[in-house]
Formats: C-alpha cells, sequence, structure tokens
C-alpha cells in the first residue's frame, strides 16, 4: 500500500515577496515546477489587500518559497523550494486575485556571464563550423550543451549545477512503496522513432596550396674559342638569352651569369696563333656559357573529405542501424592575390617544404580550425545518440519532498517497478484549501538491452590524410646548341629550345635562323585540384541503468 497525503507531517509554506513575509495571503494552490535545463517556474495567488493595488509594481521583485514541515521535536525545518523574480503578475477584477508566475532567471543569470566564465562553467566544444555565430549567450551555452550529455539548471540556492545525465552508481534518494502515493508510478518507455544510434558525419576540408618552382637552367656553347674561331661560328648574344627568359613570363631569380669571349690578345690555337682583338663593349654582348634561374608561383586547391561514423554497437544490436546523417564544410579563405601576382621574383616562404616535384610548398590552411570542427561535431553526435537512448521515464508522486532538486540521481524499489535515474522533471504543489502537499518527480533511464561491453574510442579528429611525398629534386635543364651552314645539318625545327646559329656555310648548306629560345615545363599537373579521402569509426557505450518492470 503506498503513501497517504492524509498522513504527511504538519507543514506550512513561507513566502517572502520583495523580503516581505506575505504567507498568510497564499490562497489556493501554489505549483512549482522545475523541468531539466530550462529555468524553474513558480506559481501562486494571493488573496486582495484592502484599498488600491499597483500590480504593476511587483514584476521584478524577488520571490523566496520555502517549505516547512514540523519534525517529532516539534519544531519546524525549513528547506527553499524556489528563489526567483516575479515575471509576470495576472490580477482577477473578479476574484480581486492575483496570480504571480515567478522564474528563477536561469537564462538571465547566463546572459549576465561572461563568455570565459560560461566556458569555465560548461566545458564544452563550440566551433563557427558548426555553429552560427552568436553574442547571445544564452545560445552560446545551448551549443555547447549540444555538446555535452549533461544538463545545466539552477538549484534552489540558485547555484548553477551541471549534472551529468547518467546516473550515480549509488543513489541520493531511494523512495518505495512507503513513500509513493498508491497508484501513482507511471511508465513510459522509448519508442524506437526517437532512437538513433548510428551518426554519419561527411567533413569537407577545403584550402589551397601556395606553390613555387624554381628551375635551373644552363646554358654553354659546345665549341672551345678555337674551334669556333676556326669554324667561323655565330655565338649567341645578352640581348638573345634576355628576351627569350622575358617571353617564358616566369619570373627570374637574381641575374644571368654569363662567361663571354676572351679578351684581346695573343691567341695559341692547335693550328695557329694569332691575335684577337675585340672591342670590349662586343665581347660582354656574345655569350658563350649562361646560367640562370627562373621562377613560377602558382595555386593547387586540395579538397580532404572524412567520413567519420559514430555507433553505438549495444543498440545496433537491439533496434538495427538508424542512422543520422550530419555534413560540415570547412573552407579557408585566403587572398592568393597577393601570393601569386607579383611584379618581380621573391623568394619562396621560409616555412615552405620541398614536394616531390621539387616544387616550394606552403599549405595556406587552419588545421586547428578544422579539428576544433571535428572534435564538436563528433561530441554533438555522441550526445544526440546518447540523449535518444534516456527517453525511458518513470514519474510517481510522494508526499512533498523539499530537498529533492535535478541533479539527484533516485533509486525506484517497488514491487512491480525497479529503476534508478538522474532527475528529469520535479513539480511541487500545495494545496491550501485541501491542507495537501505533493511532489511529482520524473526520472530518466538509459537503455538498451544488449548487455555487451563496448570500450568507446576517444572523440578525436583523425591525422591529416594528404602527404607532400618525399622531397623531390629541383629541376635543372641543360640548353643545347644547333649549328646550321652544312648540308649535313640538322633540318631546322622551330620548337628547338637552346640557341641556333650558323657556322662557316657552304654550297647547298641548311641555314638556320639566329636565335635563342627557352621553353619551361607546364605547372598543369601540380596545380590540378587534388582530392584525399578518408574514413573513420568511433564506438561509444550506452549506459544500462537499471529498469526492471514485473507484472
Amino acid at each position: 500500500m503506498g503513501a497517504d497525503l492524509r498522513r504527511s507531517v504538519n507543514w506550512k509554506i513561507k513566502l517572502l515577496l520583495a523580503s516581505i513575509d506575505v504567507s498568510a495571503n497564499l490562497i489556493n494552490t501554489l505549483r512549482i515546477e522545475a523541468e531539466e535545463g530550462t529555468a524553474k517556474i513558480a506559481e501562486f495567488s494571493l488573496i486582495p489587500h484592502a484599498g488600491p493595488i499597483s500590480v504593476t509594481k511587483w514584476v521584478g521583485k524577488s520571490v523566496i518559497l520555502s517549505y516547512q514541515q514540523q519534525s517529532d521535536s516539534s519544531e519546524f525545518s525549513e528547506h527553499i523550494l524556489f528563489n526567483g523574480i516575479v515575471d509576470e503578475p495576472l490580477y482577477d477584477p473578479t476574484t480581486k486575485i492575483t496570480t504571480f508566475i515567478c522564474s528563477d532567471q536561469l537564462q538571465d543569470k547566463i546572459q549576465k556571464l561572461n563568455r570565459s566564465e560560461i566556458n569555465t562553467l560548461m566545458n564544452g566544444h563550440w566551433s563557427h563550423v558548426v555553429f552560427d555565430h552568436t553574442y547571445d549567450n544564452w545560445q552560446y551555452t545551448q551549443d555547447l550543451l549540444s555538446t555535452l550529455p549533461k544538463s545545466l539548471d539552477l538549484d534552489n540556492t540558485n547555484n548553477f549545477q551541471l549534472t551529468l545525465w547518467q546516473a550515480k552508481e549509488a543513489p541520493d534518494f531511494i523512495f518505495t512503496e512507503d513513500n509513493i502515493l498508491y497508484q501513482s508510478i507511471e511508465v513510459q518507455l522509448a519508442n524506437r522513432r526517437e532512437i538513433h544510434n548510428q551518426a554519419n558525419i561527411l567533413v569537407q576540408y577545403r584550402y589551397q596550396r601556395l606553390k613555387q618552382r624554381e628551375i635551373h637552367f644552363g646554358y654553354q656553347y659546345p665549341l672551345s674559342f678555337c674551334e669556333q674561331n676556326f669554324r667561323n661560328s655565330t655565338l649567341p648574344n645578352v640581348d638573345m638569352i634576355q628576351q627569350a627568359i622575358s617571353g617564358t613570363g616566369w619570373h627570374l631569380k637574381g641575374n644571368v651569369q654569363y662567361s663571354h669571349q676572351p679578351a684581346s690578345g695573343w691567341m695559341k690555337c692547335p693550328h695557329s696563333h694569332f691575335g684577337w682583338l675585340i672591342r670590349e663593349e662586343m665581347r660582354k654582348f656574345l655569350v658563350r656559357d649562361a646560367m640562370f634561374t627562373l621562377s613560377k608561383r602558382f595555386i593547387q586547391t586540395v579538397t580532404e573529405n572524412y567520413q567519420l561514423r559514430v555507433n553505438a554497437p549495444q543498440s545496433i544490436n537491439q533496434f538495427g542501424e538508424i542512422l543520422h546523417q550530419e555534413n560540415i564544410t570547412v573552407e579557408i579563405a585566403q587572398d592568393t592575390d597577393k601570393f601569386s601576382n607579383i611584379e618581380k621574383y621573391q623568394s619562396a616562404y621560409s616555412k615552405s617544404v620541398i614536394d616531390s616535384n621539387g616544387d616550394y610548398v606552403i599549405e595556406a590552411e587552419d588545421r586547428a580550425q578544422l579539428n576544433q570542427g571535428v572534435i564538436t561535431k563528433l561530441n554533438q553526435a555522441k550526445t544526440a545518440i546518447l540523449k535518444s537512448h534516456r527517453n525511458n521515464l518513470i514519474t510517481f508522486k510522494t508526499p512533498l519532498h523539499p530537498v529533492i532538486e535535478r541533479h539527484h540521481t533516485v533509486k525506484l524499489d517497488t514491487l512491480n517497478v525497479k529503476a534508478q535515474g538522474k532527475v528529469k522533471h520535479i513539480i511541487h504543489e500545495c494545496d491550501f484549501n485541501q491542507g495537501s502537499s505533493q511532489s511529482t518527480i520524473t526520472i530518466a533511464i538509459s537503455r538498451t538491452d544488449d548487455e555487451m561491453e563496448v570500450c568507446d574510442i576517444p572523440l578525436i579528429p583523425p591525422n591529416k590524410i594528404n602527404q607532400l611525398g618525399e622531397e623531390g629534386l629541383q629541376i635543372n635543364i641543360a640548353l643545347p646548341t644547333y649549328l646550321g651552314g652544312k648540308k649535313v645539318s640538322l633540318e631546322y625545327n622551330d620548337t628547338w629550345d637552346g640557341y641556333s646559329g650558323n657556322e662557316r656555310s657552304e654550297r647547298g648548306g641548311k641555314i638556320y635562323p639566329e636565335k635563342f629560345s627557352i621553353t619551361v615545363p607546364g605547372v598543369e599537373e601540380a596545380q590540378s585540384p587534388i582530392n584525399y579521402h578518408l574514413n573513420n569509426q568511433y564506438e561509444i557505450s550506452i549506459p544500462n541503468e537499471l529498469l526492471l518492470l514485473s507484472a
């Protein structure tokens, strides 16, 4: 047989309104409702005063409601049930009764905190990749809560309580038939529609690789001074080479290093000795050897695709896969024009690395931003899965229990129902006309019916999946020489790189146009967008809290 309100101890309610004791004016009923994660609401009515009433003066005034019960020693103990302010007074001109609706100001108290205080209180996860930027502290707190299997409430003394959903091993209170009202237990079990046990998170991370390719060119005239003079062959000149360099569209690194014809003097060649006379200006104009480096900057777009799956194996074994899909995109915006649109050579960035193509590479990314987004999304997925498994609700009534709060763990131990869970909802009701007071308490119980042991895999971001490869060698190109003028000379080819000229011609010899050409290898392949793909899986365990029902 359950408890009977008629056998309850003597009790009374103390009401301080704007610090004035108006307990004697309470009439009809008092109702205090505290639901998980929301402001506590109190509603009570006062009998009218004689004379004019200014109802609006009560808005924002302090309200403290205490429950006093008589102990065996005939003394009254006092417990605060509610501490807040008047939110809305309602005046009934027919009955002249004023009803007060009051709040414990949970939202207002959060709004008054700064972000540092909220972060310290919550210790959750937040990323602008997952959430919209907000200046609203309440919304920011709700964002953080979506990544935590916890609830945030104010206790009866208006202190913040951040409480794990999972029930404590040792309950704060145990209720049996002796202190539960007769036939007041209600059981509401979770249905499959409310459950999901898999979250598939598709992450797309896009950024740019800033690349700089440097190609070293070398030109060496194939004939010695004596051979060139004997064969009367032409030489390239500085203007030719400079014009060819400009025509590539690449930037010259530093200056071209030249070697020229020897200065005027007596020359000793194998077949003759002779005096050599050349103006210094001409000598420095003609080129025997040249070395130079050309550079080009370009951009490659990189996309990393991660498919992350969060699984609850116990629930999957019981219900099958119930999938929830989430997508996030992280795009790192960089002003690449400053990098690529340069008027003259600039050296590679100091933090560049050399990739397999020999290019200097720096990745314009923000890995910390990606990781924070992934951590936030993984924890949000875990929290949503855990939340969907605690929709088993047990509700029961008891003579008013003034000290029970939402952060408590309750065990129900009756003949037909044995359950243990965190308090989710409390309603205190006092009927001043009937002289009765009771509490309606709801506990939430997390369950699957699969007892397999699951070791939670830490929710950490996957390792970076793209690799630049081993450091490659930079490109070196030797530019050749093609001399015409002879019958045996090759057929001229306009695509030749290097120098084309002539030696002493003979009748019927092939005469080449005299020019210097440079063709640089294209960067199209190294510039093409590239995609990487990685799958990663995480497992989480569902708390199996006590829930035994019997006929």
